[in-house]
């Protein structure tokens, strides 16, 4: 859906004698571009293990950052899902290292169950998916604080989407919509 907002005083043109008018539109619907992106980590057939063990350092599994620029038009709408077994999952937002949004869920995801987010447009949701399929509405006083904003989209521009749990994220998948207005 297109609105014309303005036209302007019509001019001719004088090498093809058609009529030239400057024209402002405004745009009253968005086009959806989806961009997913998926954190799967587990046991792979082909990775070397050790029976022994050393004193080492390696990268912690209770954290993901996604760093996202949002350079649609508008704030974009996210989808999550935390798999078991996950304590106390975690979802942040953060502008300039600054923390614009925060919502930590204080539930144990058993293994096979999930932990479902949205913020889309009229598909608001914080379930908690358990094994048999039912689905368990989050939006309760124990698991949600009522007096933040529970339900928020990625800025405009840069962001870092940080994934936490109290243990180790074995998988994630963190889908993210980008909006533009286009004619």
């Amino acid at each position: 859906d297109v609105k014309i907002a303005s036209i302007e005083k019509s001019e001719k043109d004088e090498e093809t004698g058609m009529l030239i008018a400057p024209i402002t539109f405004d745009c009253i619907s968005l086009w959806y571009e989806k961009k997913e992106m998926i954190y799967d980590v587990e046991t792979k057939e082909d990775e070397i293990r050790w029976d022994f063990e050393w004193d080492s350092r390696f990268r912690s599994y209770n954290n993901k950052n996604i760093v996202l620029n949002n350079d649609g038009h508008v704030e974009a709408p996210i989808q999550v899902e935390f798999y078991g077994y996950v304590e106390n999952p975690c979802i942040r937002v953060l502008v300039d290292n600054e923390e614009k949004y925060k919502l930590k869920i204080p539930i144990v995801i058993q293994p096979y169950e999930k932990l479902l987010y949205s913020s889309m447009d009229n598909d608001i949701y914080i379930y908690k998916q358990n094994t048999d399929g039912t689905l368990e509405n989050l939006f309760k006083n124990e698991y949600i604080d009522i007096s933040k904003n529970n339900i928020f989209k990625i800025p405009k521009g840069i962001s870092t989407i940080r994934l936490t749990s109290d243990n180790d994220i074995l998988k994630a998948k963190f889908t993210v919509t980008q909006m533009y207005k286009v004619v």
